[in-house]
């Protein structure tokens, strides 16, 4: 199933998931995210990808939801 905007994220092996770059700090991610289509997870809305960090290592990995997600190219 893919998501009715058309979202549309590359994945790019070592280097990051759409505008979002692995080892970037969480104030990266925020920043990365500005302007992107909203995925929040205020009450009554969904969860579209979760990001993880490692100590010392900045964003290590990005978890998307195949259903509600942004679709990979």
């Amino acid at each position: 199933m893919v998501r009715d905007d058309g979202v549309e994220w590359e994945f790019v092996p070592f280097v990051g998931v759409g505008p979002l770059r692995f080892g970037s700090s969480p104030e990266g991610v925020r920043a990365a995210l500005v302007g992107a289509p909203s995925y929040a997870s205020s009450p009554g809305s969904w969860i579209a990808f979760e990001v993880y960090f490692g100590p010392g290592l900045g964003l290590c990995a990005v978890a998307v939801d195949a259903r509600r997600g942004p679709k990979s190219g």
